[in-house]
Order: C-alpha cells, then structure tokens, then sequence
C-alpha cells in the first residue's frame, strides 16, 4: 500500500491534480478545472478510498447530513452530475467513476503512488468533518494504514454479479414475470419455429417449461396473482382488441373475463393484479366509444370496469403495483417514442413523474424495498436498463446487462433480476418495382450490418438513397448510393432517435426528425453535409417531415394542440401554419402539388386541397404510417405489416387496387422492439426498383442476473 502522509496536500489521478489546500483542480498541469464546493467534497472522499465502494447513505451522513431524503436525492445526483462533467466521464461509460445501483459510487481510476489520501485530510477538506485532535488523527493513520483494506472489504463485500441465460430454445421470449415466491418465471414464447405466442412457465434453474396455453391468436403480458395460483394475460384478437383471459399456474381450462377494447401494438406488459387479488390494474378504455385509454380496475371476478385515474397522453403501458401494494408505477407518453415513467398513489392523488426526457422507456420493476424502479430505455442510445429512485433525482445506468436489455422483472427475494436480451438485424432489400421489365429476379440485400438499417428512401433522381442507422451506436441518417456502394454517415447528432429522413424535391437537402432534448423535432441538412438546422424547437413532439413539390414547406405531425395534426413549417425557418383539424400524422403532397394527401391513426387515408378545406376518405386499412407513398395518379401501399406482404397501389382515377409485387418483410417486430420504419418502403422515380425494410434476423432470450445489488 502505498505511503500515507498527513501532510499531503496534492493528489494525482491520470492526468488530474486535485490541491487540497486551494480547493482547484487541474488537468494535464495547469488547466484548472471549475469544481464546486460539493463536487470537490464528493472527489476527496472517492479518494480517501479508491476501488472501495462509497455508499449514498455515507455521502447523505457526512455531506448531507441535515437534508431530507428528497432533497438528498437531488443533491446527490446534480453534484455528481457536475463531478463528472468536470472529469469528462460518464455514467454509462465509467472511467473514473462508477456507479453501483442501490448501493452507491466506486472510484475506479487510478491514483499515483504517493497520491493515494486513505484517510489524510488538509485544514479545509476536515472543515466538514469532526475536528480530531492531533494525537487522535495519528492513531486513525497508523490503523487506516494497516487495517483499511480489511475493513472495506468486510462493510462492501457483496457477491459478483453472474448473468445466466434463463432460456436459451429457438424462438422469441417476451415479458418475463417471477412469481410471487420467486421460484418460477411466466412468459410468452412463440414456440421453437416462431409462429405463435403462448404463456410459458419454467422454474428457476431447473426443469423444462409448461405451457398454458395454445390459442392461435397471440398471447400476451403474463401476470401472478398475488397468491401465485393464478395467470392472467391478454390474447390479442384483433389489431387493437382482444380479451383478459386468466389461467391456473398449473394449467388447466382458461376463463375469460372482460374484452379489452384497446390493445397497444407494443403491449408487453398491459396488467397487474391489485395486492387482495380482486382485480386486475389495466390499460384500457372504459368502453369502446372512449376516445383513449385510462387506468382501470377490472374486476378479476365479473369484469366489472371501476377508473383508477385519467393520465393525460395518449400512450399508456406496463402498470406495475409497488412491493407494499401502495403505489402504482407506469409508462405514460404522446407515443411509443415519446415516455415518461409516473408513480400514482393507490389511495388517489396525481400522478408524478419519475423521468423528463420523453425517451423510449420499455418495460418497467420494482426493486425489493420499493425505494427504486428499474426500467428499460435507449435514454443512453441503445436499450439499457436504468435505475431511479421513487424520491426523484436523475436514473443511474444498471452496469451488466449491457446493450439492448428490455422488459426487467425483478424477484421477490430481492437478488434476481429477469430481463430481455434481444438482437435485431433489419437491412435494407431491393426487389423489382412496377416500370420493371425484371420482376422475376429474386430480391437482393442491397444495405446491410448487424445493427439496424431502415427508412429507405430513393433520392429524386434515382441515383442516391438516405436510409437511418443505428451502427454507429445511436440512430443516424446515412446516405449510399443507389447500388448501396459508397455508404456515407451524414448526421452525429447523438440522438436517441434520428430518422424519418427525406429528400428535397431538387435532391439537395434532406429533413429528418430526431430527439435531443426530450423531444422530437424537424431538422434540415444539406445532402452532401455540414451543420444540421433546427425548424422546431418547441417542447413538444414534431415528427416525420415530407416536402412540398415545391420546396418551400415541410409537412410533418405534432400534438402541439393535444392530439395529432399535420403542420408546416417554411424549409428556410418560421413559424409552423396547422394543416389539418381531423387528425393526421404523416403528409404527401400529389404530383401537381394541389392536393394533400394524410393518414390517420385509425389506419385511412384522406385527401383535402392543398389551400385548405374539408378532408374526403379516400382509402382504409393502411396499418402503419410509414408504409404508404404516393407516385403519380397511385398511392401504393403494404396490405399487411408482417411476414409476405402485398405491395398493392390504388389508382386514383379509377379507383381500382392492383397488386404490384410482394415482399417478406420478415418475423414482426412489434412484440420486442418497435420498428414502424421497417414498414417503410420507396419506388425509384423511373419506377424500375422498390426499396424495403427487412428483418433478416430477430432473436430473444431470457437473462438472469443473479447477485443483484
């Protein structure tokens, strides 16, 4: 161990000094870095014990110790905030600092050999401190000396962390859920050839699973009763309608026990059970003519609906009561893209939101002491799974799960975590179009990784593409050339989510929508690079932008008036005009310019003139926003959004359906990770070549870390 000296007053960590006596620290020598008063009080204590495990409650002890848990909570996360700016590290990539969740921070870098504090302090890093006397402070160095390393290792031992695959058939797995006792995991499988989802149950580490059930229509959100003899689920019926269905744990005959009129296409978790067992806690409408979804009770007995609260937003998911049974946690948004984590009180109140950042948030669970919640978000870029305090404060990465970890369900013991690993390869395929002489020849990948590629979209003249990629880490817009040679990065935004790319009419800029502050928002770049342009900066969603055959508009969706509408903006910068009062969430204008063309979310298509007036329904059962173009006097569209599809097109004049090609998209998506993208496809100008998403692979598993801090 290196040498401690109580007359120590410069510190050195890779290329950092930290004086102790003028409260500065430096980098590389002389650059000083502005350091706070608490963010220097947080540095000297990590050094006085690097590699040891600091808890929070010493920090809140020695630094805070007269706030409020609360406040604590706040405090803690905005100094560290700061203490890692200062450092240039990150939460999620840790060189300095780590975070251990719900135990607290770890210093990891290293200190120089005569660096090391243990337990020395100058005058002003003791001012917060008990004073000591001087014979007192030597008999704490003589015995830090000797005897620190065996007492950090007896007050922070904790197990290592050991990540097992719970699952490891062919085949999708979703939505895992520990029973009550937290020796069993329900989930829905598709089956080893990945055709159909059913309940599973399998125990913990030992055993082959039982299924529960064997319906044709999907099977979905598996849920205990409270007293572990039960299962309840949600068998999807329709696009959006289904049934509640409950089951004995040990199988046996299904009873049915309410229709759901509203079934999110991304449900993995729809339900929970209240802690008495008498209901069930669901996301759905009171009844069919209910313009959304609220926070029901559903009566595990008759069916019987009795509203809990009516969260503003029109997305709702993953309701999940707390370990005490008093407060109930869920995902609330304007979107699938676009949430936010809330925790409702039982006993009635408002609402309150855990997070702020309106970031894609995919399952959610409650650790043991109902202190925390885990959940899982691309907050960070990729899926990862993040922890944050009930109390407030800014969520903390869960190291060991790594990237693209979904749907965490935490045991009743506390030291088991289940969650999703999943991977998706979504390329970009090219097939014949309706102009081509070659519509025999087999589709061809033309854009590929092991990532995502999606949103193709052929340039005005044929010989480029833009498509979004998510490659590099997070999603971006990439550029290629029509063959898919020369595949170029255009934007590094650092966005969670960037994509919606399109082509200006003359091929020289390109818009696209992507999230940076919590929100999405319309962006123009040039084709060739260069700085992006912001066009919207309101606190708001503003997404999926579309040109004006002109150029000077941009169309594109936004809730700014609390529901979805299509707005433009001028593509030089100004102020937004509202298009359309009856909906809408993606616009393309008609070859001549004169009529506007939108799709709304009950899946019709309608048209209106350009200057204004009343919509007219031109075309129904267009499922996904994306999956529509227009061409000349034709409107082509998928006829379904999964597996083989149908590319058709609906000629306007005569108002006849014609079938141009069709396409395997590959296995669905909406199951795991939304991918709406996928659907979309676009028609080069001389209409020789079609262009679509592919899901050429999609796995899952089921993971347990065991050890759980």
């Amino acid at each position: 161990m290196p040498e401690i000296r109580a007359s120590q007053s410069v510190v050195r960590f890779e290329g950092f000094e930290l004086d102790l006596r003028s409260g500065e620290l430096r980098r590389d020598g002389d650059k000083t870095v502005r350091l706070s008063e608490q963010p220097f009080r947080i540095l000297v204590l990590f050094l006085e014990h690097p590699r040891e495990v600091v808890t929070r409650e010493e920090l809140r002890k020695k630094l805070w110790p007269n706030d409020t848990i609360v406040e604590f909570e706040h405090s803690i996360s905005a100094a560290m905030n700061r203490l890692r700016q200062a450092l240039g590290d990150s939460a999620e990539e840790p060189h300095y600092i780590e975070t251990l969740a719900r135990r607290g921070y770890r210093f990891i870098g290293t200190v120089t050999g005569d660096g090391v504090l243990g337990v020395t302090q100058s005058r002003q890093s003791r001012q917060w401190m008990r004073p000591l006397s001087v014979v007192a402070v030597g008999v704490v160095v003589a015995l830090a000396a000797g005897l620190s390393y065996f007492l950090s290792i007896s007050r922070h031992s904790h197990p290592a962390l050991r990540i097992v695959p719970f699952t490891s058939s062919p085949g999708r797995k979703f939505a895992p859920m520990f029973s009550p006792d937290g020796n069993e995991i329900a989930y829905v499988w598709r089956g080893e050839k990945d055709d159909n989802a059913d309940i599973y149950v399998k125990l913990v580490g030992a055993g082959d699973p039982l299924r529960l059930t064997a319906d044709p229509a999907p099977d979905l959100s598996p849920t205990w009763s409270p007293d572990g003899r039960f299962i309840a689920f949600l068998r999807r019926m329709s696009a959006t309608g289904g049934a509640y269905y409950i089951v004995p744990a040990l199988g046996g005959p299904e009873r049915r026990i309410a229709e759901a009129y509203d079934v999110p296409v991304t449900c993995i978790r729809c339900m929970d059970w209240s802690p008495d067992g008498k209901y069930l806690i669901v996301m759905d409408k009171m009844s069919p003519q209910d313009p959304r979804s609220n926070v029901l009770l559903l009566s595990a007995e008759d069916g019987q609906r009795r509203m809990l609260s009516s969260p503003p937003g029109p997305y709702l998911a993953s309701p999940t009561i707390s370990p005490d049974g008093k407060i109930l946690a869920f995902i609330q948004g304007a979107g699938f893209l676009a949430q936010e984590l809330f925790v409702l009180p039982i006993s009635g109140g408002a609402p309150r939101p855990l997070t702020m950042d309106r970031r894609l948030i995919e399952g959610l669970t409650w650790t043991r002491d109902g202190k925390h919640i885990v959940f899982s978000s691309n907050r960070g870029g990729l899926m990862s799974l993040w922890e944050v305090s009930i109390s407030g404060g800014t969520p903390e990465f869960v190291s060991g799960a790594g990237e693209d970890a979904q749907s965490p369900s935490m045991s009743s013991r506390g030291d088991q975590l289940a969650y999703v690993h999943s991977l998706t390869h979504l390329n970009i395929w090219r097939t014949g179009g309706p102009g081509s002489k070659r519509s025999h020849n087999p589709p061809e990948k033309l854009i590929g990784s092991s990532r995502m590629d999606a949103a193709g979209e052929y340039s005005p003249d044929g010989q480029r593409i833009v498509f979004s990629s998510d490659r590099s880490g997070n999603f971006e817009v990439w550029v290629s050339n029509s063959d898919g040679s020369n595949q170029t990065q255009l934007t590094a935004l650092g966005g969670s989510d960037t994509g919606s790319p399109r082509w200006s009419p003359d091929g020289n800029r390109i818009a696209f929508d992507s999230r940076l502050e919590g929100h999405s928002d319309i962006f123009v770049i040039n084709a060739e690079g260069g700085s992006a342009r912001r066009l919207t900066s309101e606190k708001i969603e503003n997404n999926v932008p579309t040109w004006s055959r002109d150029g000077r508009w941009i169309y594109f969706s936004s809730d700014r008036t609390g529901n979805w509408q299509i707005w433009k903006v001028p593509s030089v910068g100004g102020a937004a005009v509202q298009v359309t009062k009856r909906g809408g969430f993606i616009a393309h204008e008609s070859q001549d310019g004169r009529t506007l063309y939108h799709w709304t979310l009950d899946g019709t298509i309608w048209k209106m003139p350009v200057e204004g007036g009343q919509p007219v329904r031109v075309l129904s059962g267009v499922p996904r926003y994306f999956s529509w173009v227009t061409l000349g006097n034709r409107i082509y569209f998928l006829d379904r959004d999964e597996g083989s599809s149908q590319i058709n097109f609906f000629d306007l004049p005569s108002h006849r359906m014609q079938q141009v090609t069709t396409v395997d998209l590959g296995p669905s998506t909406y199951l795991l990770s939304p991918a709406p993208a996928s659907k979309m496809f676009s028609i080069s100008p001389d209409g020789k070549s079609i262009i679509y998403g592919r899901v050429d692979r999609l796995e899952s598993d089921i993971m347990l870390i065991e050890n759980f801090p």
